[in-house]
């Protein structure tokens, strides 16, 4: 049978959460530097047609059974692109879900692997046993922290690590008048949210900043809104943000940022934006030890944030990260 497409990408996209957006976007374009036309990817996602519009790929509905083994049976190998796919922190139908994605792949013929992974936590047996199956199958097996390739070590697979897929984009800024702090918060998190917005508020205070909430995902959104009331202030604006170009429109304005979301923490990075990370996750742990970001829980109201990382850095971190995208193509389509 002749095969439509190379890679068949999987991951948490469709959602209106930017992070992943932005991880499928970066997925793609590393797979086209390594010489993948956009013709020959297609993407499972929840919303195809944004998915289309936003990727330039074809486009499959995650939901559809029938359509799953369609897009698979064209397919060559199935590439799961970045992000926390397997974890049961609120669930483990997501676990379950890429597992079975994993294994109608593997059942086709199809060589699996994954790029940009963070794997976990995995607090149930069952959640642990559904990754533990899912990375067994996979022919490379790419994360993005250090807590991941452990834990793929302590299960005798072998791991490669890379940065997050999304520092390998590049993020605009141009030089104008900056007089506000942007900040971000995101639910399930309280201590490190309350802690974020708190150090938020008394470092635009200081530094006579007005303040930008930015929102990556409508959750975002509603958490802003809630805290803001909750500590009696009105943010000058709240902003869901749904691309690149948008997040590049605010960093025009902003001086400082606080946030939790690791891809809101990336894209300040990019920007040379100087910013405080709330690690409420060993991925954000992790990011802000390679780069040297301000952590919210050791902040103080006289630490000066400065930017960090030199662009030489984030231009080898790129490399890092479409070296390791070469080495996971090549086993998957035996090339």
């Amino acid at each position: 049978m002749i095969k439509r497409y190379d890679v068949l990408l999987i991951g948490y996209y469709g959602f209106g959460n930017l992070g992943d957006e932005l991880l499928a976007c970066s997925v793609i374009g590393l797979l086209s530097s390594c010489g993948i036309k956009r013709d020959r990817i297609a993407v499972l996602s929840a919303d195809t047609e944004e998915t289309k519009f936003s990727c330039g790929t074809d486009s499959y509905n995650r939901w559809s059974l029938p359509v799953i083994i369609k897009a698979v049976r064209e397919s060559r190998s199935l590439l799961l692109g970045g992000g926390g796919l397997f974890q049961d922190s609120t669930s483990i139908r997501s676990s379950f879900y890429y597992w079975l994605i994993v294994k109608i792949a593997s059942l086709c013929g199809l060589k699996v692997w994954s790029v940009g992974q963070s794997i976990g936590p995995l607090k149930s047996a069952k959640a642990r046993w559904l990754a533990k199956s899912a990375f067994s199958s996979m022919v490379f097996c790419g994360v993005r922290d250090t807590t991941s390739l452990t834990l793929l070590k302590s299960w005798n697979i072998k791991g490669h690590i890379a940065p997050d897929c999304v520092m390998s984009l590049s993020v605009r800024r141009k030089e104008s008048a900056k007089d506000f702090l942007a900040v971000n918060i995101r639910p399930g998190y309280k201590d490190c949210a309350d802690r974020v917005f708190a150090s938020a508020l008394s470092y635009a205070k200081k530094h006579r900043l007005k303040i930008i909430g930015v929102a990556l995902s409508e959750e975002d959104r509603k958490e802003l809104e809630l805290y803001s009331q909750s500590y009696g202030i009105r943010l000058d604006q709240i902003t869901v943000v749904k691309n690149l170009s948008e997040f590049e429109n605010i960093a025009e304005q902003v001086c400082a940022a606080f946030g939790m979301r690791l891809h809101f923490v990336i894209l300040s990075i990019l920007a040379g934006i100087p910013v405080c990370a709330g690690a409420y996750d060993p991925k954000v742990t992790s990011l802000c030890s390679e780069m040297g970001v301000a952590e919210v829980f050791d902040f103080d109201i006289n630490m000066e944030l400065t930017e960090c990382g030199c662009r030489n850095k984030r231009e080898k971190m790129a490399e890092e990260i479409k070296s390791l995208c070469l080495e996971g193509l090549k086993k998957a389509l035996g090339e």
